[in-house]
């Protein structure tokens, strides 16, 4: 089932109360329960939040929590969803490349822990799946394991490990007279590939519009009910007639 485009937009709360609320655990659960609904009334239908506490400027960092998404969707007047959140967004429209703006994100994601706690702990997830592409829409479809070598800088060639290497004292040159090469040096990783599930329930709920946004059916019910009490005045694309 295509979704559409999927954008990035930065959604940024009232920072005054939101530093406020980032000070305590129970505080900082009720910034990101008000981030996801704030998030959703925008008109982004599902995607993957990831919070930031700080921001960069020449000065170098400086606190300024705030949410970037990933998602699909149509987002509504930015005026009229600061008037009605007090909340801002900017929209950085549809991305190149998702995987390498994730990556970037996760760079410098802000990872919540209670104070005085053991450093493993952490409280909260770095990143949350939400709407369309919740956890119950999504689930692991397949796990790939691949070996993989690391090239050598100079010559590009892979890397091999070595064996009985007598590395010796710290100002002599390596001995490698009795070395055995065990073979190229290999990394495992493991890779997932998610899919989509119940579609029959996620085809009732959303659909992609003519732009490319996936909208939640209620909107385009709702358009549709519009244009067609305002058919006089706007044609089959919501446009008002000339004259």
């Amino acid at each position: 089932m295509p979704l559409g485009n999927i954008r990035h937009i930065i959604f940024s709360p009232s920072q005054r109360e939101a530093k406020e609320l980032m000070k305590t655990k129970k505080g900082f659960k009720r910034l990101k329960k008000e981030a996801l609904k704030v998030i959703k009334s925008s008109g982004i239908t599902g995607g993957l939040i990831t919070f930031h506490a700080e921001r960069h400027n020449e000065a170098g960092w400086y606190s300024s929590p705030h949410f970037h998404v990933l998602g699909y969707g149509y987002l509504k007047d930015a005026r009229t969803f600061h008037k009605d959140t007090n909340w801002i967004y900017k929209n950085k429209g549809v991305r190149e490349s998702v995987y390498s703006t994730i990556q970037y994100l996760l760079s410098h994601a802000g990872i919540a822990r209670e104070q005085d706690s053991d450093d493993n702990k952490r409280p909260f997830q770095v990143v949350n799946w939400f709407g369309a592409l919740s956890y119950y829409y999504v689930s692991r479809a397949e796990e790939i394991k691949k070996e993989l070598t690391y090239p050598c800088k100079v010559c590009g060639a892979p890397l091999h490990q070595f064996t009985n290497v007598d590395e010796g004292d710290e100002d002599e040159p390596i001995n490698w007279s009795d070395a055995v090469d065990e073979g190229a040096y290999m990394v495992q990783i493991k890779e997932h590939r998610y899919e989509l599930q119940h579609l029959k329930q996620l085809r009732a709920r959303y659909e992609v519009g003519r732009d490319g946004f996936l909208r939640h059916r209620v909107q385009t019910r709702e358009g549709r009910k519009r244009r067609k009490a305002r058919k006089d005045i706007v044609d089959k694309f919501g446009r008002l007639k000339s004259g």
